[in-house]
């Protein structure tokens, strides 16, 4: 917002601000006898941001100052009567000290540019009660605390007004020579240094002004002053040296200086008196245009108090009051460099505190994954520190140089301290997640039928997992024991137990075979069986054929009958002959019960024959005997059915013995129906029969499928057994490939000692004494060394060496690093070879050759074992001596008792070996 405008722009609206009132800036300390800052004008100043604009308005005493300064305060804020600085119709001074007006007035400076502008009153100078050094002290720290200085004086200028002047501005040329030889300069666009812009303000004036030398060309009044202040010529001398001497300090102290005139307020001498309670709009009109014109002619010349470079704030501005108050307190020169240096070292100080804060609020290491992330945000933190810093810090390079190196180190010690602490919690996380997947994996591993794929893709996740998860140094190598320690002791065991499987499922598949003999032996006599009961099926064929035969004859028969009849009605003529051969026919009819009974007794055959048939369910040995029965049974049913055909035959003949031959068709039937029945029964018994063969060759068919189907799981374990081997050298090879990598990096201090030559799986078997698996020693040096790594004295491991297997489980890393060696050498990673199929892809372990060369060693070859034995049994390791049964596929089940048994020693494995090879 524009302020102190000419006529030609017009009176800008006036400004709002909240009510203010005069407060005390600097005054003197009359017990104490010193000047002193107000405290409760620096808390105010400490909360004005910059720039800042001060007008101040400096004089002799009782010549209208308070009065100007109220009427610009009016001018500004809009008030008719503003109740501003205190003003005194008498003959004693109001002010004491400087003074200030509490509320600061937003504006814009000659450039357009905002700024808030503070309204100083200085104590008069020259009066009754004060001396001249307490004048000076009054005039220095106006001209120093002050970008637009006022000079108010009555009347026109004399000689006695510019001595007056030319004494206090002594001072305040001495301080700027100080400075300019510190080299100190000033911004452009701003108040160079301390020397503010210089208004002579002429009150009261009526005179004209106009040239000298008898002409009447009006003068400016600043060509007025400029006119005063040259160089005069007088009589010579030291005179006149001390005039211009005057003038030139004038000059110096106030490079940029103007001078205004301005008419009295109001024309009657009670109206003077009163001029506080006499509104602006009241005043003479000739004073109000002049206060326009001094507004225009003031607002040209305010610019941002500027110092060294650096726009001056309200905080600064005080502490800068404190500092000249302080060296006037010491009797010295108020040496501007020495003062700006102290307020430059605080500015610097709260700038640092301010950047350490911004530093701390942006530097979140909570949501740093890794030392990388920590760092970009560290080094992102820092920079906005610094630049925040560098922003509102103030001083020469040394000084700023000086606490940006200090904000610096507090913040690099920082982040070295989180660094640190997320190193700590790095590691924790690390043991946490390792003891949590050290147990997960020995409960794959542990759990039956372990899955290997399912073991390696878990551990792979794992791995992933875990690499994206931890950082640090510890990283590595917690991962490489990790491997060592939970894979690998977890491969041994998974190993072993599927050694224990594979003698549990070589017995399983001896009781299968037993079992496939046995129901072969079933099978065949069930064979046989069947056989009969087709021979029988074929007998019962013939039977029922001759049983249709004989009722084809007995319908012929019963034919016949009724021509027998038919003959009987002819033959009732013959009654009486018939009647006389009665008693003959009952002798007949006697032989035909006879035989009727003899008939029974055939049907009873029968149904012996039936119950042989039955029997044949239950014993099938006995079949081919109730076969034979029911053939003769059979045989007797038609050699009755021909003794029945013959006697019908008879009967035919016999007329006379109808009835009675009536009576045996008759019976004859019923034997038919009975052997017909019989027949059937026997069908019947031979279709259970046949049931009970299909169910027999059921029961045999699934008894075959089980034995194919065990003996495809015995290949296929086999097969595994062979996968879960080479997975086991390609987990060591891994292992090994690990802590080489580990041994040939460099450690986190940058000077990491000298490797070992063996790695640490290798000296710890060195370590324990064992023998390699090639059949070599190990060097005396390797021995000493992996005894120094394995951390227990040679006696200790001795000890354990003749535990046994109590002390570790069996050696497959042992086995694995035998089965090859190169790899072992050069620490390769090895190829993983697909898996083979069939009955002729026989896996290839350590003994037996295949893709690494050794000859080819069949399943339990005692021959070829022995060929791989030393002669002194006793001088291999217990893991050689476990190799040495596993290798050439020896297993039972006391090696397996005697591998998982914890108190096993090393002569529990020498006694088995050499019970296996037959020595002695």
């Amino acid at each position: 917002m524009q302020w102190l405008t000419g006529r030609a722009g017009g009176t800008p609206p006036p400004v709002k601000v909240p009510p203010g009132k005069p407060l005390l800036l600097i005054g003197f300390n009359e017990a104490a006898r010193k000047w002193e800052v107000n405290p409760d004008a620096a808390a105010l100043l400490a909360r004005v941001p910059g720039p800042l604009c001060t007008l101040s308005v400096c004089g002799r005493a009782r010549q209208g100052k308070s009065f100007l300064l109220n009427t610009l305060l009016g001018r500004l804020t809009g008030q008719e009567l503003p109740e501003g600085f205190k003003v005194s119709p008498t003959q004693h001074s109001c002010t004491r000290g400087l003074w200030m007006w509490s509320v600061p007035i937003p504006m814009k400076d000659a450039d357009g540019k905002p700024c808030n502008l503070l309204l100083v009153d200085c104590e008069g100078i020259d009066a009754v009660d004060q001396g001249a050094q307490h004048s000076a002290q009054i005039f220095s720290l106006a001209v120093l605390l002050s970008s637009v200085f006022v000079y108010n004086s009555l009347g026109a200028i004399d000689a006695v007004a510019l001595e007056r002047l030319a004494m206090v501005c002594e001072l305040a040329k001495r301080i700027k020579d100080r400075s300019a030889a510190a080299g100190r300069g000033g911004a452009p666009g701003g108040q160079s240094d301390f020397s503010p812009a210089f208004v002579w303000l002429l009150r009261d004036f009526q005179l004209t002004l106009a040239a000298g030398g008898g002409g009447q060309r009006p003068l400016t009044p600043a060509a007025y002053l400029e006119e005063v202040l040259g160089d005069v010529r007088a009589a010579g001398g030291a005179d006149e040296a001390n005039r211009n001497q005057m003038r030139a300090t004038i000059k110096a102290v106030f490079p940029d200086r103007d001078a205004f005139t301005l008419l009295r307020p109001m024309l009657k001498e009670e109206d003077l008196h009163r001029l506080d309670t006499i509104p602006y709009t009241k005043l003479r009109p000739e004073f109000q245009k002049g206060m326009e014109d001094l507004m225009a002619l003031l607002r040209g010349k305010a610019h941002p108090l500027v110092y060294a470079g650096n726009m001056v704030s309200g905080r600064v501005y005080a502490q800068l009051a404190g500092a000249y108050v302080d060296s006037i307190n010491s009797g010295a020169v108020p040496q501007l460099v020495t003062a700006w240096q102290g307020i430059a070292r605080a500015e610097c100080q709260k700038s640092f505190d301010a950047a350490l804060a911004v530093f701390e609020a942006a530097f979140k290491p909570e949501g740093c994954g890794d030392e990388e992330e920590l760092y970009d945000a560290f080094t992102a933190a820092l920079s906005a520190a610094v630049r925040g810093f560098k922003d509102s810090a103030m001083g020469d390079a040394a000084l700023l140089g000086e606490y940006e190196e200090r904000l610096r180190k507090v913040g690099e010690e920082r982040f070295t301290a989180v660094r640190t602490r997320l190193r700590a919690t790095s590691e924790r996380a690390a043991d946490e997640m390792l003891a949590a997947e050290a147990g997960k994996l020995r409960a794959m591993m542990g759990a039956p039928g372990a899955n290997l794929d399912a073991i390696e893709a878990e551990l792979r996740r794992f791995l992933a997992d875990y690499d994206s998860r931890v950082q640090g140094a510890h990283k590595y190598r917690k991962a490489s024991e990790f491997l060592v320690n939970t894979c690998v002791v977890g491969i041994k065991d998974l190993f072993t137990r599927v050694l224990a499987e594979r003698e549990a499922a070589q017995k399983r598949t001896a009781a299968a075979e037993a079992q496939v003999q046995q129901l072969r032996a079933e099978a065949g006599r069930t064979a046989e069986a069947e056989s009969r009961a087709a021979g029988s099926q074929r007998e019962l064929a013939a039977l029922r054929q001759q049983l249709a035969n004989a009722e084809g004859q007995l319908a012929a028969r019963t034919a016949e009958l009724g021509e027998v009849r038919a003959e009987l009605g002819r033959a009732s003529a013959r009654a009486a002959e018939a009647q006389s051969r009665e008693r003959q026919l009952q002798a007949e009819g006697a032989s035909a019960r006879a035989e009727a009974s003899r008939l029974q007794a055939a049907l009873g055959g029968a149904q012996r024959a039936e119950a042989e048939v039955t029997q044949l369910r239950s014993q099938l040995t006995a079949a081919r005997a109730a076969e034979a029965e029911a053939r003769n049974a059979s045989e007797a049913a038609r050699r009755a059915v021909q003794a029945a055909e013959a006697r019908a035959a008879q009967l035919q003949s016999q007329l006379s013995a109808a009835q009675a031959a009536g009576q045996e068709v008759a019976s004859l039937r019923a034997q038919l129906a009975e052997t017909q029945a019989a027949a059937d029964d026997a069908r019947l018994a031979v279709s259970r029969t046949a049931g009970e063969r299909n169910e027999e060759r059921a029961v045999a068919n699934r008894n075959l499928r089980e034995v194919t189907e065990l003996q495809a799981q015995l290949l296929r374990e086999r097969e595994k057994h062979d996968e879960a081997k080479e997975e086991l050298r390609g987990a060591q090879s891994r292992v090994q490939e690990l802590e080489r990598q580990l041994a040939a990096a460099p450690t986190p201090s940058g000077a990491a000692a000298a490797a070992p030559a063996t790695t640490p799986a290798t000296a710890g078997r060195a370590g324990r004494g064992g023998r390699a698996r090639g059949g070599s020693a190990a060097p005396a040096s390797a021995q000493r060394t992996a005894g120094a790594s394995d951390g227990r004295p040679n006696k200790r491991r001795r000890q354990d060496d003749e535990s046994g297997g109590g002390a570790e489980p069996m050696d497959i890393e042992g086995t694995a690093a035998a089965a090859t060696p190169a790899t072992t050498r050069t620490h390769r990673t090895p190829q993983r070879t697909p898996p083979r199929t069939g009955p002729a892809a026989t896996p290839a372990s350590p003994s037996t050759g295949g893709p690494g060369g050794t000859p080819v060693v069949a399943p339990g070859d005692l021959s070829a074992a022995l060929a791989g034995l030393p002669a002194d049994v006793g001088s291999m390791s217990i893991a050689a001596l476990k190799a040495w049964v596993v290798d050439h596929r020896l297993e039972d089940e006391e090696f397996v008792q005697l591998a998982a048994r914890r108190t096993s020693k090393k002569s529990d494995f020498v006694a088995y070996v050499k019970r296996r090879a037959g020595l002695p």
